[in-house]
């Protein structure tokens, strides 16, 4: 998690606004608070609570068919090198 001062948000609100990712953004308050910035799908993602693992007797046909034909999103062909990477 990025984690900027204050001051540094106020000053570069447009810049930091505009690059904003799929991280949340920790906004260090004068007062020794903490404000947390994420984008809404980041939130709505976080408020879905944690995802549920099906079993493949649990799915239809026609979901089991959808997964055999799902393809990458283009741009994100770089990820399949995750899948060969050795776990730490």
């Amino acid at each position: 998690m990025n984690s900027i001062t204050f001051e540094e948000f106020r000053t570069d609100l447009h810049k930091i606004l505009d690059e904003m990712t799929f991280e949340t953004l920790k906004i260090m308050l004068p007062d020794g608070r903490c404000l947390y910035l994420s984008l809404e799908e980041c939130y709505v993602s976080a408020c879905r609570g944690p995802r549920r693992a099906l079993k493949m007797s649990e799915l239809s046909e026609e979901q089991i068919q959808a997964l055999m034909d799902a393809k990458v999103p283009e741009g994100l062909e770089h990820l399949d090198a995750l899948l060969d990477e050795e776990p730490e």
